[in-house]
């Protein structure tokens, strides 16, 4: 069973992917052109979106994802205490 924590933390990861994707321009048919020319990665636009949706890629996916996007930053938010983690209404 998922803590709280860990949920909050996969809906952030996909929240940051969508939101890279979507300042990147990029459709996900371009995103997964580009995973498999230059990463070797075979994967249809229609599995990349819910892989982004269900937010639960392992780093080195994400990673190759965030390159092919541009992103050469990243931001990672201190979810652990915010009062959604600690249980609290928001």
């Amino acid at each position: 069973m998922r803590s709280r924590l860990h949920e909050l933390y996969v809906m952030e990861a996909s929240r940051v992917m969508k939101a890279h994707r979507a300042d990147s321009d990029l459709s996900f048919a371009e995103l997964a052109r580009r995973m498999r020319e230059d990463y070797g990665i075979e994967i249809d636009a229609q599995s990349l979106r819910n892989k982004l949706n269900r937010g639960t890629l392992s780093l080195a996916y994400a990673m190759m994802l965030l390159d092919a996007m541009g992103v050469r930053t990243l931001k990672i938010p201190d979810l652990k205490n915010t009062p959604q983690a600690r249980g609290e209404r928001w």
